[in-house]
């Protein structure tokens, strides 16, 4: 059944008719930015809708990706309650319930999806909501996926686009590590620049301040009398202050976490990380590993670099929210100068959009 819905989908995706229907939708979800007018007529949105339900139901991300696209665009239409709530579903099909709610939060309450419908979609609701310090959290599918490693695994590495949410997983695993925990932990959070220290620390401070023995958060690398041993300890550090805290101290890491971890291969900075690391893995070796990494660079590798096995790669190429690239270009024609538009395709390619 899931073979015969990829080639229903691919089928449709092909074929002309889809093509130039979706770009009717592109041009007419960016119309109030353009100053145009609006060309997409309720009978073909009906059919967008349709075409989007059967991307949806597809086993690949690149269906999953015209399925959001699609949805979001008609959320710019002035489509009907009940093509709003359809919008909604079909988010929730392939996982992504803050933009589902976001579309059709405007609804009458009333407006109900047909009953087949909306059991999937309670069905899938359910199976993405997981208990996170005792409270229940309605999880992406990529998010309910690194949670499970996370909980099963000693060392994970995670990449997906950004505003996958993969720092807020994180952060959350970190709350409930600490919250379960009965001894004292230190963790490292490592990121890539001195600018994202006080952002990380600031976020973790407000969430770690919850809990009823909240840790200390520190950024600074040297030992310094409030960072009692009776308490767990979050270090935000560089890789540079990573250094100084273990020449200086006695740290032992409990968990170490790398933002970024692509820039391993970035010259000096990178070869000063993977010197971390090293010491880290021979030195801690019951330490958890959690490598973080934006689109399509798996950070999996590093672990054999380090001699660690059994590193989890656990990914996504979907990006849950939709960002619109325009190109601006200048021609001449007859002495003048028109503004060409270009908007680039999230799955590729570019869609001409007016000319000014």
């Amino acid at each position: 059944m899931a073979d015969f819905r990829t080639k229903l989908a691919d089928a449709v995706s092909s074929s002309r008719e889809f093509s130039v229907a979706y770009d009717v939708l592109q041009r007419d979800s960016l119309s109030s930015l353009l100053n145009g007018t609006r060309r997409l007529s309720p009978a073909l949105a009906t059919k967008l809708l349709r075409s989007a339900l059967i991307f949806a139901q597809s086993s690949r991300d690149s269906h999953f990706m015209l399925a959001q696209n699609i949805a979001y665009c008609l959320a710019t239409a002035p489509i009907t309650d009940e093509e709003r709530i359809v919008c909604r579903h079909i988010m929730a099909s392939v996982g992504n319930f803050p933009a589902g709610e976001f579309i059709a939060s405007d609804v009458w309450e009333g407006c109900q999806l047909p009953w087949q419908l909306a059991l999937s979609e309670l069905a899938r609701r359910e199976g993405n909501t997981v208990l996170v310090s005792g409270k229940p959290e309605l999880f992406t599918d990529f998010q309910r996926n690194v949670w499970n490693e996370l909980q099963q695994r000693q060392h994970v590495s995670v990449r997906a686009p950004t505003s996958a949410g993969k720092s807020y997983i994180v952060q959350a695993f970190i709350k409930e590590t600490l919250e379960k925990s009965d001894a004292v932990l230190d963790i490292a959070y490592i990121v890539p620049s001195r600018s994202l220290i006080h952002e990380v620390q600031g976020n973790l401070a407000r969430l770690l301040e919850q809990l009823p023995t909240p840790p200390v958060i520190s950024s600074v690398p040297r030992a310094r009398p409030e960072l009692a041993s009776h308490q767990s300890r979050v270090f935000v550090f560089t890789q540079e202050r990573l250094r100084t805290a273990l020449d200086q101290s006695d740290l032992s890491l409990d968990m170490l976490i790398v933002d970024e971890a692509q820039q391993i291969a970035d010259g000096a900075r990178g070869m000063l990380l993977l010197d971390c690391l090293e010491d880290v893995a021979s030195r801690m070796p019951q330490s958890r590993l959690l490598f973080i990494t934006p689109g399509t660079q798996s950070a999996a590798t590093i672990g054999r670099l380090l001699g660690v096995h059994g590193v989890v790669d656990v990914g996504t190429n979907l990006r849950p929210v939709r960002q619109n690239l325009i190109f601006v270009n200048f021609e001449e024609a007859k002495r003048d100068e028109h503004m060409v538009l270009t908007l680039q395709r999230p799955e590729g390619g570019r869609l001409a959009m007016s000319q000014a």
